[in-house]
């Protein structure tokens, strides 16, 4: 019988050889995982070689039988290269069955990109969450909200904007967010903090009067605006989400009867981006799925959005959809 680590090696190779360096994480560490398991009589609680049923009570588990912080940072770091190995090739069966079952491709690729982008965000989430644990007690961190900003289920970055509260405690949030970045890097993927760079020069995240104050005067990125615009919840404050929604994003959208100044700003902006990447000849020698389709339509979507949201808050608040 063959052994799981093999079988699962030989999977993912059907994944592209870019996962390879998820498959090193646990060669490295899951013997030392395993062994640990089973001495602190914990291996029927985790789900190694299966999808997680509870992705926050597994990863306690496998952090609470390390001995010290680096062998806590490995094994949760390894936990998590299985469960993404797991969870993609779970999707793409998923994917493949579901092609064989139907005629209507386009609604089961729609449902593909849509279900793996938040098992995606679920599972990242999740390590990201056990990572904060490690690195700052949750008695000393800001209220604060990690946001995704890029496409749902892009796994080659992962593009975030994070949100505080503009406390003293934000020194201590930033620099144990550093330290999450790093250690994700080493095991999953680069972070690119799009939205707090281009707020703060020092520091991963920012206050919402520093948004207010940066957007009002200097920012003509509209990209970036756009991003802000889909901002959706990782982990982190909601409420707090709630009023950068409410303060920053809402005044981009049309108001009938409104101060529609930053909407028609953005608008003009957006779609001045859109006519540029249009103008651009496509190259005979190469293919750039971002520059030359994906900004373009994600563009027209978001300027599309902005116009229609006052019917669609409307038809929600009578019930309508």
């Amino acid at each position: 019988m063959r052994e799981p680590l093999e079988i699962l090696k030989q999977q993912a190779r059907a994944l592209g050889n870019h996962n390879q360096k998820y498959i090193h994480a646990i060669s490295r560490h899951i013997g030392s995982l395993t062994e640990k398991l089973e001495e602190k009589g914990k291996i029927d609680q985790v789900h190694l070689w299966l999808p997680a049923h509870d992705l926050k009570t597994e990863m306690d588990t496998v952090v609470a039988v390390g001995e010290n912080l680096r062998q806590k940072l490995d094994f949760l770091g390894c936990y998590y290269s299985l469960q993404f190995l797991e969870m993609n090739l779970r999707t793409v069966d998923v994917l493949r069955f579901n092609l064989t079952s139907t005629q209507d491709r386009l609604a089961v690729y729609r449902q593909f990109m849509m279900q793996s982008g938040e098992e995606v965000r679920q599972l990242i989430a999740a390590y990201m969450n056990g990572l904060l644990d490690l690195f700052i007690p949750r008695g000393e961190r800001p209220e604060f909200c990690i946001c995704g900003v890029g496409t749902r289920a892009d796994q080659d970055d992962i593009d975030v904007g994070i949100i505080d509260d503009g406390s003293r405690k934000r020194k201590e949030l930033n620099t144990a967010v550093g330290r999450m970045s790093a250690e994700i890097f080493r095991f999953a993927s680069s972070f690119h903090f799009h939205l707090s760079e281009h707020v703060r020069r020092r520091g991963y995240s920012a206050s919402i009067p520093e948004y207010k104050s940066i957007l009002g005067k200097e920012i003509r990125d509209f990209v970036i605006i756009a991003e802000m615009l889909g901002a959706a919840h990782i982990t982190g404050s909601r409420r707090i989400l709630k009023r950068f929604r409410e303060e920053i994003t809402e005044r981009y959208f049309y108001h009938r009867d409104g101060d529609n100044r930053y909407h028609e700003g953005y608008l003009r902006g957006i779609l001045g981006e859109v006519i540029s990447l249009l103008a651009t000849p496509i190259s005979a020698h190469r293919i750039h799925p971002k520059d030359d389709g994906l900004r373009i339509i994600k563009g027209i979507v978001s300027a599309k959005k902005t116009i229609r949201s006052f019917k669609l808050r409307r038809s929600l608040v009578l019930g309508v959809l």
